[in-house]
């Protein structure tokens, strides 16, 4: 896929979520990432994912874990 991947994946899932039963929304979501998971990098694509709201920034969570930028700052000040 391309460098604008996420974004795309995000404004699917926008145009698709009003047809999804809001009781199904976060079991949705998380297939969607693991399908998604299968094209593109979800840790690259993580800023461009979690525009699309609640449920896909939930599912990006529980399949990739939390983002923990200040970690990622110490290890840059260490080169």
């Amino acid at each position: 896929m391309t460098d604008n991947s996420g974004e795309m994946l995000a404004e699917i899932w926008v145009a698709l979520k009003p047809y999804l039963d809001k009781k199904e929304r976060q079991d949705a979501a998380h297939s969607f990432i693991r399908v998604a998971e299968d094209y593109i990098n979800l840790e690259v694509q993580r800023d461009d994912l979690v525009v699309a709201g609640r449920e896909i920034a939930q599912a990006l969570t529980d399949l990739i874990g939390d983002v923990d930028y200040e970690e990622d700052d110490e290890e840059d000040e260490n080169y």
